[in-house]
């Protein structure tokens, strides 16, 4: 976990495209642009009628398997902050403008809210799909060998083994 809100940066994301992210329906945002950066990433929702920072992921990387001027930055481990942090946003990864306050309040408060545990992830099966999709394939158990026989008193459920 980061020290500091200097360590921060926020990308700016239309809706829906930002709550898919922190929903983790989405696992890379694409940009026309490439971006060294990784790490703590805000999620800024930019086209609201009141943006606001809606939740964070990890930027691990930067791809360009598109394509030219089709970036994927890929996001990782995403979760959304239980109350929305109003702030105005900025273009690229950004940090607080100097002559927008408002801005830097709302990092102090998105990174308080992440301290304090304010925030859900998403569900992991879901999460575990987009892997696959994506061709990651996790491990999984060994199911447990059953049959079902059907009776007068319905159809009933018997484990072997």
């Amino acid at each position: 976990m980061i020290n500091r809100t200097e360590n921060l940066r926020a990308l700016s994301i239309r809706q829906p495209y930002a709550d898919e992210i922190c929903d983790g329906y989405k696992l890379e945002e694409f940009r026309s642009w490439e971006s060294s950066w990784a790490g703590l990433t805000l999620i800024h929702a930019s086209s609201q009628a009141t943006p606001a920072i809606i939740g964070f992921a990890f930027k691990e990387a930067t791809c360009n398997q598109y394509g030219p001027k089709s970036y994927g930055h890929v996001m990782t481990a995403p979760a959304r902050l239980l109350r929305p942090v109003h702030t105005p946003g900025a273009l690229y990864y950004w940090r607080p403008q100097r002559n927008r306050p408002r801005q830097a309040i709302a990092f102090q408060e998105a990174y308080q809210a992440i301290l304090a545990g304010d925030w859900t992830a998403p569900e992991p099966e879901w999460s575990g799909l987009l892997l696959i999709q994506h061709g990651h394939v996790p491990e999984l158990p060994e199911p447990e060998p059953r049959i079902f026989i059907a009776g007068p008193a319905g159809l009933q459920e018997h484990r072997l083994g």
